[in-house]
């Protein structure tokens, strides 16, 4: 909502309109697939699909916030292109804390967000378009390292939180089984 108000009376106000559309079109849909995730409670078995469909939405997602350094694109106003693209960055930054647990969605997503603005850049020239082209690269770059680790992490402490059950586990058969020792002597 915000990238429309920004170019508000810069591009078409139609071209506005489809692409808010387009967005809460989107939206709605990715909700009520929320929904019924959590309705239909899948088993383990199930999640690999699960993953896939979320890794489409967030790829779908991606490329319509990345339509907008395409159709929200104020020609001759670096300033605006440049706001936008930092729009871009900071809303691909947010999910951070969330889609790297599945990391090709978070690969799709900031790919598919990021990449339009930053060829868009690079293809208008000029020392400055080229600079914050080469920047955008380098956030891409950036993104998906940081994807990376936090993934990693999440694995990680998902990893120590089973292997902690198991240790309760065995702890628990094990004092029960001193205490039946206990009462046998």
């Amino acid at each position: 909502f915000l990238m429309a108000v920004l170019v508000w009376g810069l591009v078409p106000a139609a071209i506005i309109a489809g692409w808010l559309c387009t967005f809460l079109a989107h939206q709605w849909f990715r909700i009520l697939h929320m929904r019924r995730f959590f309705r239909v409670s899948p088993d383990p078995a199930h999640t690999p699909e699960w993953g896939r469909a979320f890794a489409l939405h967030a790829g779908i997602s991606g490329l319509i916030w990345g339509s907008v350094g395409i159709l929200l694109f104020v020609p001759g106003s670096f300033e605006y292109q440049a706001l936008v693209l930092v729009g871009l960055f900071a809303i691909s930054a947010g999910t951070v804390g969330a889609y790297p647990a599945h990391l090709p969605t978070y690969h799709v997503y900031v790919v598919a967000m990021n990449l339009p603005m930053t060829l868009r850049m690079l293809a208008e020239g000029g020392r400055e378009h080229v600079l914050m082209g080469l920047i955008a690269c380098a956030y891409i770059i950036g993104a998906i390292t940081v994807g990376r680790t936090v993934h990693r992490a999440i694995e990680r402490s998902v990893r120590m939180r089973y292997e902690n059950i198991d240790l309760v586990r065995q702890l628990t058969d094990q004092k029960a089984a001193a205490e039946i020792g206990r009462a046998h002597v």
